[in-house]
């Protein structure tokens, strides 16, 4: 009994660092100095951004300078009570810029609503660079604190 009673011991122990050793792994900032031609952590980041479960495709615009994304979004209707889609837009597109070195441009295309955001132009609305951030959480933390004026993030639309 007593051995068994070390073995689950044991077992839990590495189950439970196992299980924490994940979540480090997990940040985004691995992906940190991607490129937009690597579709793999391309797909890893924008797997692990607000509303990845409508995320129904997204096309790598690599061929020529300025490298661009499109993502498309569908059902976005079953979530739309609770989603601002320009957040959503500022949002994902700070981690991707923040993330993704050479991306210049991304589409957002939510079912019937169309979202252009540049690297550029979000630079100059936040006034400061986000490129900065070394954690996850930091980024979050500071988008969250920008995207709250709602007027702001119209200003961004409509500039």
């Amino acid at each position: 009994m007593k051995v068994t009673f070390q073995v689950i011991i044991f077992l839990l122990t590495i189950l439970i660092s196992g299980c924490s050793a994940v979540k480090k792994n997990e940040d985004l900032y691995q992906y940190q100095g991607s490129y937009v031609g690597d579709n793999n952590s391309v797909g890893k980041v924008l797997n692990r951004l607000a509303y990845n479960d409508e995320l129904t495709s997204f096309e790598l615009k690599t061929k020529a300078a300025p490298y661009g994304i499109v993502l498309n979004y569908t059902n976005i209707e079953k979530v739309e009570e609770d989603l601002n889609l320009k957040e959503t837009a500022i949002h994902n597109a700070t981690f991707i810029f923040a993330l993704i070195k050479n991306i210049d441009w991304i589409t957002f295309k939510f079912d019937d609503n169309e979202y252009n955001v540049s690297r550029e132009k979000l630079l100059k609305w936040y006034r400061t660079n986000f490129s900065e951030y070394k954690s996850e959480e930091e980024l979050r933390n500071f988008i969250q604190e920008n995207i709250n004026d709602n007027s702001k993030v119209e200003g961004y639309f409509k500039q």
